[in-house]
């Protein structure tokens, strides 16, 4: 309530001052004219016993008196309005004060609120990252505790296609798959792609390899599937094979003095 009359005081103080100032002007202004009244009519009993030119004169004289001390107002009016003005003056400037003040006070609780908002921010960002981080973790671990055909997928295979899938445990042993066709091509890591749509695919993260034929029928005859111990310890595999809507699968331990692990698979 007092912050409402203060700024409602800021606001009609000047009118006021200004009021007061153009009615004391006013009182003057009907002082002075009152005067030259009174003043002309003594000289025009005067003007009775004395000549027309004097008269004149006199009037005339008196008239421009009249004119310069209408024009230069005495000290005390010159007192009372510069009293005014400088009033007039002050509550303008802490009108202009206070206003700029609500506007700084305002400014600086904008700047606080988007502080706080920006660290708000800066916080969800940093939880999201770690959730993300212990999610992966936790997906990792429940990886790990796969055995090697648990992460293997394979699709049903149909028409004739085939499609080996092989995956091993632990990751720093490196193994390495590859099929051989019945017409003596090798398809493998360095060999990707065969001539008859054989083709070779890993997921490191996972730790599977995949030959599978996708597009085209599988070569008819006898397919030799090769596991190659490359180095590190022992390794437990595992590997399916998916042909005409059946799924086999095999399970073994490889070291590096075994070094090659061998199936046959004829296709019809």
């Amino acid at each position: 309530m007092g912050n409402f009359i203060f700024d409602n005081l800021l606001i009609i103080g000047p009118a006021i001052v200004a009021l007061i100032s153009c009615f004391l002007l006013l009182q003057n202004i009907r002082k002075y004219q009152q005067e030259l009244q009174s003043l002309t009519h003594k000289k025009q009993v005067e003007a009775e016993t004395e000549s027309e030119a004097e008269l004149e004169s006199e009037i005339l004289e008196h008239q421009l008196e009249s004119n310069t001390e209408t024009d230069t107002p005495s000290p005390s009016s010159n007192t009372v309005y510069g009293a005014a003005l400088f009033l007039s003056v002050l509550l303008l400037t802490l009108a202009g004060i206070s206003a700029q003040s609500r506007v700084s006070i305002a400014q600086v609780g904008v700047e606080e609120l988007e502080t706080s908002n920006q660290e708000l921010r800066d916080k969800i960002q940093v939880f999201e990252e770690e959730q993300t981080k212990l999610v992966t973790e936790i997906n990792d671990y429940k990886q790990s505790q796969k055995t090697p055909l648990e992460r293997l997928k394979i699709e049903d295979m149909i028409d004739g296609r085939m499609q080996v899938a092989f995956g091993w445990v632990p990751s720093s042993a490196i193994l390495s798959l590859e099929v051989v066709t019945p017409s003596g091509e090798t398809i493998n890591e360095a060999s990707a792609n065969g001539s008859k749509g054989g083709h070779f695919t890993q997921d490191p993260m996972n730790g599977t390899q995949t030959i599978m034929w996708s597009d085209k029928r599988t070569p008819k005859g006898k397919h030799r599937i090769i596991i190659r111990h490359v180095s590190g310890g022992a390794a437990q595999l595992g590997i399916k094979i998916g042909m005409n809507n059946t799924i086999q699968e095999y399970e073994d331990v490889l070291t590096s003095s075994d070094g090659v692990l061998e199936l046959n698979i004829e296709v019809p």
